[in-house]
């Protein structure tokens, strides 16, 4: 068989539930190249094959050849009905993605005016959470993002290393196609969709429950069991998910690379808020967490960052499963 050059292969361990089930084919490329396998998912720009050796295969749909071409739009997966358990765990196989539950409730947003660090635009209200949801325990890696995205953007290369460098609208766009390839498959409840969390959802899941500047507490120098932060990081990203975890069972909430929320930035209101969705218009969009280049007090659960929404630099993601 001659190499598939003008395809990108991205080789991962099969995780996909063998419920989804396409029918074993040949499918071949415009100059006549051929590779035999099962699709298992579509989105509007390319198909996911599984291969024999259990690998993942995915193939943009300009490269196919018309009729293979043809032969994936009419593609339907077996529909597998997947019910969401509230308070369990979620898991998306072929991301290889574990989400947390996060609970309903109610916490203060902002910090406290004697909190060492705090900004002018951290001022404390109540919210109220109404529903709960689901968040990714890791921020995305580079293996994630590629098996999406195919590109590879950030500037510390690993394939468990957060990806980085990543613009709010491309951090957007990989939610949308995470969403579409799920339903693809089946596997994404009715009413579901994968989306950046929103601002005070992400402060609320990294605080898990603390009322301190940071989600585990203000213990002295504990800090570097929980996050990458400039005081321990020695300038470079790690591996997601190699320090503790958060009480709710999330990772790196406090530094390695900033996260985008879905937000524009803006001052709080006053007063209780339920389930506030952020400033209806805007310039900037919120990022949170700090990452490996910023002091610990930068990486506070309360701190807010702000960004155009073209802007990379160190701006990493983590999904969200919520209600539309």
């Amino acid at each position: 068989m001659r190499r598939l050059s003008p395809w990108l292969i991205l080789v991962l361990v099969a995780c996909l539930p063998a419920s989804v089930l396409g029918q074993e084919r040949a499918w071949h490329d415009r100059s006549g190249n051929k590779v035999v396998g099962e699709i298992t998912g579509r989105d509007d720009d390319s198909i996911t094959l599984r291969l024999s050796d259990g690998s993942s295969l995915v193939i943009p749909l300009n490269e196919l050849a018309p009729a293979d071409r043809r032969a994936a739009f009419a593609w339907r997966p077996r529909q597998v009905k997947r019910d969401l358990a509230f308070g369990q765990p979620w898991r998306v196989a072929f991301m290889r993605m574990e989400f947390a539950w996060v609970p309903p409730g109610s916490f203060l947003q902002g910090s406290s005016v004697l909190e060492e660090g705090r900004g002018a635009d951290e001022s404390q209200r109540e919210v109220v959470l109404s529903r709960g949801f689901w968040l990714s325990k890791s921020e995305v890696t580079q293996a994630q993002w590629s098996l999406l995205m195919m590109n590879a953007p950030s500037r510390f290369v690993g394939p468990e290393l957060p990806v980085d460098r990543v613009s709010w609208d491309e951090a957007t766009a990989f939610c949308k196609k995470m969403t579409l390839r799920a339903r693809a498959e089946g596997s994404l409840p009715d009413g579901y969709v994968y989306t950046l969390p929103s601002e005070a959802q992400w402060e609320y899941a990294c605080r898990a429950g603390a009322v301190a500047a940071f989600g585990h507490g203000n213990e002295k120098g504990s800090l570097e069991n929980y996050g990458w932060t400039r005081e321990n990081a020695l300038g470079k990203t790690h591996p997601v998910a190699a320090l503790r975890p958060n009480r709710w069972g999330l990772y790196d909430m406090h530094g390695n690379v900033l996260e985008w929320c879905r937000d524009y930035y803006g001052k709080y209101p006053k007063g209780k808020t339920t389930n506030p969705a952020g400033a209806s218009v805007g310039e900037k969009r919120v990022a949170r967490g700090g990452c490996i280049l910023n002091p610990r007090l930068d990486c506070r659960s309360a701190k807010r960052y702000k960004g155009d929404p073209s802007e990379k630099d160190m701006v990493g993601l983590r999904v969200a499963l919520t209600q539309r």
